[in-house]
């Protein structure tokens, strides 16, 4: 079964952010499918709300748009990402190995009552939904935040701001873990287990 990494849109100026790409792609083909967060491109649309007062909807909208502009980015800087945006095709690039599956949200969450259409379903919650459709084993939310060196729960981290408050209802199946950039490498090579 597939783990769903999801990358912070805060590593987004992070010098190691090439880097951890190339550890992904040599550790992750045929388990790890990436889901990009908003980071920069998602503030952008927040300014824009709060000049112009539009619909929580259509913030979404644009939201979901920001973590694809994240994810082109992200396969600019490591070619051996592919951006995906069906089912079938994440699963056809996990079988063969060839490239690592890079998630565009927009296509399979348009018009999905179970995806709520505000600031509180971030990418973090997204890349829980998306765990879910693939059946993953695990969850891995990839933080440039200070995170605790002890395992906390879920609701933990929603009152710590380190994960969106939607979070707890999509979790289904699967482990998740929240771990900075550095632990990654070590999860994907089962040298550590961190809840």
């Amino acid at each position: 079964m597939p783990w769903v990494i999801k990358i912070g849109g805060s590593l987004a100026n992070t010098p190691d952010l090439p880097h951890l790409l190339t550890e992904l792609v040599q550790k992750g083909r045929h388990k790890a499918v990436i889901v990009a967060g908003g980071g920069q491109f998602a503030d952008q649309v927040r300014l824009a709300q709060a000049r112009w007062h539009f619909p929580d909807s259509n913030a979404h909208q644009m939201a979901l748009l920001a973590m694809e502009q994240y994810a082109w980015m992200l396969q600019g800087i490591q070619p051996s990402l592919q951006g995906v945006s069906t089912l079938a095709e994440i699963h056809t690039l996990l079988e063969t190995g060839e490239k690592i599956p890079l998630w565009l949200p927009c296509q399979m969450t348009k018009g999905r009552a179970d995806i709520e259409e505000s600031w509180e379903m971030t990418s973090d919650s997204l890349a829980a939904w998306l765990a879910q459709q693939l059946q993953a084993s695990r969850l891995i939310l990839v933080k440039s935040a200070h995170l605790p060196t002890y395992p906390n729960s879920l609701e933990q981290w929603v009152q710590q701001g380190i994960v969106d408050a939607c979070l707890p209802r999509y979790v289904g199946n699967f482990t998740v873990s929240c771990v900075n950039d550095r632990a990654v490498g070590a999860l994907l090579r089962g040298d550590t287990q961190i809840g």
